[in-house]
């Protein structure tokens, strides 16, 4: 006896054709370089809100220490002395560069945040600044700054601290990112009159002013 098999074939999946891949990758190239732009945008956005974050961050640090040991800045040993320091920046990341040509200050005057507000030492490992004995009395009481601030792209924070000094009176005291394009449009002294207050430059510095003591 002879029996045809009528089920032959069944239960086998079918084939992709060549048109219907090359439709499905047309169709995912299309929703990839629709969101694409998004994403990149989006990812611009939380950069610059980290950076800010972190410019408010180096700013309250820096005055917490003011509080401490007032009337003393980065700038001044604790004999009142100025140290010559003119800027303060991020130990790690890339230097950014300088469209305003007004960082350029020289090795010798700038110094890291983390010496002054994290571990308070010089380069010999003795104490910067006065620890006071007892809580509440005048003195170093840091750490300030918790961790060494590098910006979202990879470059160094900056502080133009020399504003501080007391026979300089008009000079601002900026702390800021070069942002996206990683390069200053803010000239150290841009903005003379003595406010604090937060700017985005339009070529992406993100920078708080500080009040010029």
């Amino acid at each position: 006896m002879r029996y045809s098999n009528v089920f032959r074939g069944r239960g086998k999946p079918a084939g992709v054709t060549l048109m219907e891949m090359v439709i499905g990758i047309g169709i995912m190239s299309i929703i990839g370089a629709t969101l694409a732009p998004v994403a990149m945008e989006q990812l611009d956005k939380a950069k610059v809100v980290a950076a800010r974050s972190d410019v408010n961050a180096i700013v309250q640090a820096i005055r917490n220490f003011n509080e401490d040991n007032s009337p003393l800045f980065p700038t001044r040993t604790d004999a009142g002395v100025n140290t010559g320091i003119e800027v303060l920046q991020s130990e790690g990341g890339i230097a950014p560069g300088d469209s305003t040509n007004s960082w350029n200050v020289g090795a010798a005057k700038i110094e890291n945040f983390t010496r002054h507000l994290t571990f308070n030492r010089n380069n010999a490992g003795a104490a910067l600044y006065a620890v006071p004995p007892m809580t509440g009395e005048q003195g170093w009481a840091g750490p300030y700054l918790l961790r060494d601030p590098v910006d979202p792209w990879g470059g160094k924070y900056r502080a133009y601290v020399q504003g501080f000094v007391r026979w300089t009176p008009q000079i601002s005291v900026w702390v800021l990112s070069a942002g996206k394009n990683q390069s200053f449009e803010t000239n150290v002294q841009e903005g003379m009159n003595p406010v604090s207050t937060v700017l985005e430059k339009d070529a992406g510095d993100i920078a708080v002013r500080m009040i010029s003591r």
